[in-house]
């Protein structure tokens, strides 16, 4: 029987100030390699007061047209996250030569795949979806990954639905305290 991986979360400044120090070191390592795709910082060390596991997340964006020369470019200096999806406009890396883990996702600008920088901004923007994802994350503290990477997949569909289709909505679901890893209804 294989083991469980099991999920665990900080509340700590320092992992934000890490983050953003290795952030900004890859960005650099990144720019030579892929000079004219558009690198950003997300994930939770990315938005100031969420809870993170302590690990890293970059994005990198380029046009559909390079996506392909871009995944191989990558794939030549970063190991493939074999856990990960790939498609023809999204594929994962990762990288643990750093002080934390980091997580390198590459998407094709306009994808179906590139929301990162979507769900980045409605986390920083709207602060009590940032408390509702806090808690739901705070629910799987210790938990099985399996089970909070379910839960946090469908918060992240939902919060994207709304952000996309009506903003104002995500004020209504937010304010209803709709419980961590529940729908919000249309």
């Amino acid at each position: 029987m294989e083991p469980i991986e099991v999920v665990r979360f900080l509340h700590a400044d320092q992992a934000h100030a890490v983050a953003k120090d290795v952030f900004e070191s890859l960005k650099r390592r990144l720019q030579v390699l892929l000079p004219e795709a558009e690198i950003h910082h997300v994930g939770s060390t990315a938005v100031s007061g969420s809870i993170t596991k302590g690990d890293l997340d970059i994005l990198i964006r380029v046009q559909p047209r390079t996506f392909k020369s871009a995944d191989d470019v990558l794939a030549q200096h970063f190991p493939r996250n074999t856990g990960s999806t790939r498609t023809p406009g999204f594929s994962a890396f990762e990288h643990h030569a750093e002080p934390i883990p980091v997580g390198i996702q590459l998407t094709a600008n306009g994808g179906s795949e590139d929301d990162f920088l979507t769900f980045r901004e409605a986390m920083a923007g709207q602060p009590d979806w940032l408390m509702a994802y806090n808690q739901l994350k705070l629910r799987y503290d210790g938990q099985s990954m399996e089970a909070y990477r379910e839960a946090k997949s469908l918060f992240i569909d939902d919060c994207l639905r709304q952000a996309r289709s009506a903003p104002d909505h995500l004020d209504t679901c937010v304010s209803m305290r709709i419980p961590p890893g529940s729908r919000c209804p249309p």
